[in-house]
């Protein structure tokens, strides 16, 4: 048997970093929006959950 020659698709490797890049730039977004904000949040949340 001849061994046929497979062809790739490199193009669909791409597509899970595709649909992520949206949700990543929006997060990325929040994070510089109400960096300060969410991180006084979480502290007073770990606080909270620490310290019953």
């Amino acid at each position: 048997m001849m061994k046929q020659n497979v062809r790739r698709h490199p193009l669909w490797w791409l597509l899970p970093l595709g649909l992520a890049l949206p949700f990543a730039a929006c997060a990325a977004w929040a994070v510089l929006a109400y960096g300060s904000e969410a991180k006084d949040l979480m502290d007073i949340v770990l606080k909270m959950v620490v310290i019953p």
